[in-house]
């Protein structure tokens, strides 16, 4: 390739993420002028941090907070909250805003480096890119800077961070550091590490030094963040394993529905549906069943993978490829399977959020298998990531509209 032909495709891969930069500002853009309640756990927390403490101020709204002792604590991981501190400094509660925005931009660059890794080209990397970060669940997480979603960001970017690794250098500590952060933010999202262990025995099997060195070099720093996460349980609720999700308030609905279990089979159903299958809800004027604008939403529990990314339907079309496959499935099914058997569901989401626990490992698999049988992302697939973008954009607009 000439020096000419080489600066064309510098300019065209610059458009490129300059038009991720345009849609990431947008999506910005509504995280500062039409989320409606402004209430961070995390930030709070952070402040407590700031001054020594692990409990955070009464809040307006108790959801997911545990009152123990006459103080409230705050139930999810608290590793977002050290990201907060520096909010907590300046005394700005903006946190969730830029961090979002942040972590947006990291994991829109992170899944485009993870294409290149694969020799996908420039332009098959920028749609790649762009279909996990706006053309998927995830478009409904980063256009409201909720404290849980800002969560839900860190361990995708964690999650994108470790694939990238694995596709390139296979630094082991860095992976258990990466591990660890998930571990501290979303707990039940460290069980794709399984890949990595089994990968390790794998690939070191007939040489058991390297594979012991690899083993330890990779659990060490998941281990240290399990050790200090059982100190901030215990130093909470005296018990390492206790972490207040049983102990939360909650809605009424949500009530019911872990009065039948944190976890079981009996919420399998719900969440395999809105997984799967939920689909929009028609707008009308009772008692008429005309469809009036903006004609279609969703319901508070999401939408199914069948409108928020149908794409990664194809892979359900063939045969599980090689050993690496096969093992990057058995790793979303370690992830996925406590998903699956928790009663939250996810509400207040697009699409289901909690699947973003193992959906980066589906989107590698996913760009490996156009890799492998197109060599480059097809222009019908093209076409479908656009389609789902302007969806499931239209359905965000909606809810701004229907909460303003």
């Amino acid at each position: 390739m000439g020096i000419a032909e080489r600066s064309i495709a510098a300019i065209r891969g610059s458009r490129g993420i300059l038009l991720l930069l345009f849609f990431a500002s947008i999506l910005a853009l509504l995280c500062a002028y039409f989320f409606i309640s402004r209430s961070d756990a995390f930030y709070d927390l952070a402040v407590s941090f700031t001054q020594g403490r692990l409990d955070v101020v009464p809040p307006q709204l108790p959801h997911d907070y545990v009152l123990r002792t006459a103080k409230y604590y705050w139930a999810p991981g608290p590793f977002p909250s050290l990201l907060y501190i520096p909010f907590a400094l300046l005394q700005t509660g903006r946190g969730a805003d830029f961090l979002s925005f942040a972590l947006t931009m990291c994991i829109a660059y992170l899944f485009f480096r993870l294409s290149r890794a694969e020799k996908l080209s420039v332009n098959s990397s920028l749609w790649l890119s762009f279909a996990f970060t706006f053309a998927s669940p995830m478009l409904g997480v980063l256009s409201f800077a909720r404290a849980s979603y800002v969560a839900h960001l860190i361990v995708v970017a964690a999650l994108a961070a470790i694939l990238l690794e694995y596709a390139s250098a296979k630094r082991y500590l860095l992976i258990g550091f990466l591990y660890g952060v998930i571990l501290a933010t979303r707990g039940t999202a460290v069980l794709s590490i399984i890949f990595f262990i089994l990968d390790a025995v794998i690939r070191y099997r007939y040489e058991p030094k390297k594979m012991l060195r690899a083993l330890c070099t990779l659990a060490a720093p998941v281990v240290v963040f399990l050790v200090l996460i059982f100190w901030y349980n215990y130093a909470r609720f005296d018990s390492i394993f206790e972490t207040g999700y049983g102990m939360a308030f909650l809605g009424e609905d949500l009530q019911a529905m872990r009065d039948m279990g944190l976890f079981g089979l009996v919420h399998l159903p719900a969440n395999l549906y809105y997984f799967f299958l939920a689909g929009p809800l028609p707008i009308t004027r009772p008692p008429a069943a005309t469809l009036v604008f903006p004609y279609i939403t969703n319901s508070g529990w999401g939408l199914g993978i069948i409108f928020t990314a149908p794409y990664l339907l194809s892979l359900f079309w063939r045969s599980i490829g090689d050993r690496t496959e096969q093992l990057l499935w058995l790793g979303v099914l370690c992830a996925a399977l406590p998903v699956f058997l928790y009663y939250g569901v996810g509400a207040l989401q697009l699409g289901y959020r909690y699947a973003l626990d193992f959906l980066p490992l589906i989107y590698f698999i996913f760009l490996r298998t156009l890799k492998n049988r197109d060599g480059e992302v097809p222009a019908q697939f093209k076409k479908l990531f656009a389609a789902v973008y302007f969806f499931n954009l239209y359905l965000v607009f909606v809810q701004v509209k229907l909460m303003i």
